[in-house]
């Protein structure tokens, strides 16, 4: 008899969605119900489960906890700062949680962070202090930008070649899913081309969005990140 693997989550549609897109991409059959909390998910799947919770506690709850910090202004160059501060430590971070919950069968989320993630929080809250920090600081768009392209120069190797086109974001020349975190489809294109640390961005002429945001990315396309 195949174990079974439970998640509950009380966060909402989006992070339901990403949770069944996870699935859905292995091709994996599951069961979905509604409960007083949210929605509780089933499958017989212990990589697939471990997957979907470390990548939604990593984009929704990491998002969430430093929203609280972060000074939000509905400004391009924002949703880019914190698409570019969600990447930080992204990959130890998944390591970590990777390890611990494929001792796991069972998860509620909204217990697991608030209960067992003190010391992981306290780091994202101490990322989250250092850019309201440094942002609020910036006096125009031009020293946003700049403290964009410094906070992807930290830490983690990057390379990756980002272009945002009429069909989607594509890393590396492969079409990537877009993580819907934000309210708005620019919103959320410009958290996640800055959650993949790009080294250079493209962006091709079908792609159209607001002025402000077209204005930003053309300027951010003509650099590469490690300012060469």
């Amino acid at each position: 008899m195949q174990e079974e693997y439970q998640i509950e989550t009380a966060f909402g549609v989006k992070c339901d969605k990403e949770i069944e897109r996870t699935f859905f991409s292995g091709n994996l059959p599951f069961q979905k119900e509604k409960t007083k909390q949210g929605t509780l998910y089933h499958i017989s799947d212990g990589d697939a489960f471990v997957t979907a919770c470390v990548q939604v506690l990593l984009t929704f709850y990491k998002k969430k906890e430093m929203e609280t910090i972060l000074p939000k202004d509905n400004s391009p160059e924002y949703f880019s700062v914190l698409g570019a501060l969600l990447s930080i430590e992204w990959d130890t971070e998944r390591e970590e949680l990777t390890r611990k919950l494929s001792q796991e069968n069972a998860l509620n989320l909204d217990g697991y962070c608030l209960f067992n993630m003190s010391e992981i929080k306290a780091a994202w809250r101490g990322i989250a202090q250092i850019g309201y920090r440094l942002y609020n600081n910036c006096e125009n768009d031009e020293d946003k930008a700049g403290l964009l392209l410094y906070l992807l120069d930290l830490h983690e190797k990057r390379g990756r070649r980002v272009c945002i086109k009429k069909e989607g974001l594509f890393v590396g020349g492969i079409k990537t899913d877009v993580v819907d975190m934000c309210e708005t489809q620019e919103e959320n294109m410009l958290v996640n081309v800055f959650w993949h640390r790009p080294e250079l961005i493209e962006l091709e002429k079908g792609y159209s969005a607001s002025k402000k945001v077209m204005d930003f990315l053309r300027r951010l396309s003509m650099m590469t990140i490690s300012g060469e």
